[in-house]
């Protein structure tokens, strides 16, 4: 685009104002109209873009991510196309493209102003935090998700999406199953008792009941007050507790005291208050700011954050005295934790669902031409993922890193599948990387080439895909559903063409070139990775041909160039990993409030060298986690 900035040095010499002036009705519609809505309508709408649905330009600023989008096709000239009936001149696309930059930098400095967090829908624990919640709060080594075989909570995308965590009666019984096992655990000290069941029987059955009815009385209510406690992550309403008191109460006097204070128990566990993350609504409905979070709230939604449990005992200290809400406070609690143990589910959580390699399990290559693909090698491969974010945590490295560094974790079975000598056992252990070892980052991680091919092959499209949707933030659209799919049976013997051939002439259709000329060159750059990420300088009898050429003009002919290319575009890498990482600390969809709260982090990483306490802070304490606001309900709801 070498002669667009001239196209804008006439714009300004002609006095046309450039930020945001132009008139979307008068100015910006009809250039919509003319070159873009024909194509970008409705619901058959090319790229899921519907641009007919702007009726005015505040409709625009309720959508940036679309604009963006736009802009950002603008700029690469890659819309309208060059089969247009009506080409766009370069004026038009330069005022097209300032008055986006305008509005964007106009709706984002608008919603910065007022305190919006944005919806707080209700939702439940995830499988995860249930199964982590129970081993912290009764003390027992049991996975109670798995005893009752509770369902996964999202099969697509993160599993804190408070839309999908619902609760249905059927699942509400397999809590009550899961509640009377688990309870059930606990075991009374006892010369064949191990030290972990009895440290954890003396932390529920915290008071001695004596043996009149006066003090086990007394008793139950010290045990049932300080479990209520724990398991609401609060302290529990006086209504709250006469509930669990009358409970034990009425079987008090035909049970055995530890059989009342387990019904109890149970009934603690099968409580919204425990299965649900509620947060009580305070101020005005239907205002626009919020108000803070509670020091309980807080600290609950910083554990499950972080940590993927409870809160511990000092962090519940500090909600109860009301301190956690102070920012001096609030950072040196955010340190601590990210140095925890416990912040490993950061990892397991957010990383390996944003880099899409929780679904390693399901990468099926053929045993016969991979038999080096074992159980111990794919779960080598997750936790090399895993452990080199867990070394960004602990060292507070730079995030940037998982786009090109000089080290990784290996094994021995992991070193011997890359070609790396020197390395012996099965422990993994942090190795210096050559460049010559292909290595470094994620784009040479057998987890994310594996889970990025298909059962016999390299996948090209799905891995420049990948590149896209996760490091890059700008996923394609889903293909046409009369696509056919590439005979690769087709032909044989010298005569048989390779796959790149035939991926090429299947893209000459063009409902898929469009898409196929941005992915494929990314993917091709990846091809000397086979399918289950060994290193390979051919397939079968044929030479590799890692080369391509990106939209922009850009060449790239394998895996080093690529990384040139989005270190490049790190700027963007960047804002996709805090927009992602929001997304999962928020369980909802994404406001323009939020857009406003990631522009900052953006900029805040930018200059603290992308550190990676400055992203887990940076959500931490910003307004849509720290603050609330409670539902506008609809008209006919309020009556």
């Amino acid at each position: 685009m070498p002669h667009l900035p001239r196209v804008l040095l006439l714009l300004l010499v002609a006095g046309l104002p450039l930020v945001g002036a132009a008139d979307f009705a008068k100015d910006i519609k009809p250039l919509l109209t003319t070159h873009c809505t024909e194509c970008h309508t409705d619901k058959k709408a090319k790229g899921g873009v519907d641009l007919g649905m702007f009726s005015d330009e505040s409709a625009v600023r309720r959508d940036l991510p679309t604009w963006r989008k736009v802009a950002e096709q603008l700029t690469n000239r890659e819309m309208p196309t060059d089969k247009a009936k009506v080409p766009l001149k370069d004026s038009d696309r330069a005022l097209l493209l300032t008055w986006i930059d305008g509005t964007l930098k106009s709706a984002l400095a608008e919603a910065a102003k007022v305190k919006d967090p944005g919806p707080a829908p209700l939702r439940r624990l995830t499988r995860t935090q249930y199964r982590n919640t129970i081993r912290d709060l009764l003390g027992v080594e049991l996975d109670a998700a798995e005893l009752v075989n509770l369902p996964s909570d999202s099969e697509r995308g993160y599993d804190t999406y408070a839309g999908t965590l619902t609760l249905s009666p059927l699942l509400f019984e397999k809590y009550h199953a899961a509640a009377t096992q688990v309870v059930a655990a606990l075991r009374a000290p006892s010369s064949d008792a191990t030290p972990a069941q009895t440290k954890a029987w003396a932390a529920v059955f915290c008071a001695n009941p004596g043996t009149t009815p006066a003090t086990q009385k007394s008793a139950a209510r010290t045990i049932l007050t300080t479990f209520a406690r724990r398991a609401y992550r609060r302290p529990p309403a006086p209504d709250e507790l006469a509930r669990l008191f009358k409970l034990y109460d009425t079987v008090a006097g035909s049970r055995p005291f530890e059989d009342a204070i387990r019904l109890s128990l149970t009934a603690t566990l099968v409580s919204p208050n425990f299965l649900l993350r509620v947060e009580a609504d305070r101020g005005t409905r239907g205002a626009k700011e919020g108000y803070p979070l509670t020091s309980h709230e807080l600290a609950t939604r910083l554990s499950y954050l972080l940590w993927s449990t409870m809160p511990d005992q000092e962090l519940a200290d500090l909600a109860d005295k009301g301190t956690l809400n102070q920012p001096a406070v609030l950072n040196a609690q955010i340190k601590r934790m990210l140095a925890d143990q416990r912040a490993r589910a950061l990892s397991d959580g957010f990383f390996a669902t944003w880099l899409q390699i929780n679904h390693l399990d399901r990468a099926r290559p053929t045993e016969q031409q991979f038999p080096a693909f074992t159980a111990k090698l794919r779960q080598a491969m997750y936790e090399e993922a895993m452990r080199f974010v867990d070394e960004l945590r602990v060292s507070d490295g730079s995030l940037l890193d998982l786009l090109k560094s000089d080290y990784t974790f290996i094994n021995e079975d992991l070193a011997k599948h890359y070609g790396i000598v020197g390395v012996s056992g099965p422990e993994l252990r942090k190795v210096a990387l050559k460049p010559e070892q292909q290595r470094g980052g994620v784009l040479g991680m057998g987890a994310v080439l594996a889970i990025t091919s298909h059962t016999f092959r390299t996948s090209p499209t799905l891995r420049g895909k990948w590149v896209m949707e996760v490091l890059l933030g700008t996923p394609p659209p889903p293909p046409p559903a009369d696509v056919k799919p590439i005979d690769e049976a087709a032909g044989s013997g010298k005569a048989a063409k390779s796959f790149r051939e035939q991926l090429e002439q299947h893209v000459t259709d063009p409902t898929c070139a469009g898409c196929h000329k941005k992915m494929d060159p990314l993917g091709f750059a990846l091809d000397s990775y086979d399918a289950v990420g060994a290193w390979r300088s051919g397939s079968g009898d044929r030479p590799l041909d890692t080369s391509g050429t990106l939209p922009n003009g850009t060449k790239v002919t394998g895996v080093a160039d690529l990384r040139a290319v989005l270190w490049q575009e790190r700027a963007k890498f960047t804002n996709t990993l805090v927009e992602q990482f929001l997304l999962y600390a928020l369980g909802r969809d994404l406001i323009t409030a939020d857009q406003a709260v990631i522009a900052e982090l953006v900029t805040k990483l930018e200059a603290d060298n992308h550190r990676f306490s400055t992203l887990i802070a940076g959500v931490a304490t910003s307004t849509p986690f720290m603050l609330r606001k409670n539902a506008d309900l609809p008209e006919a709801k309020r009556k």
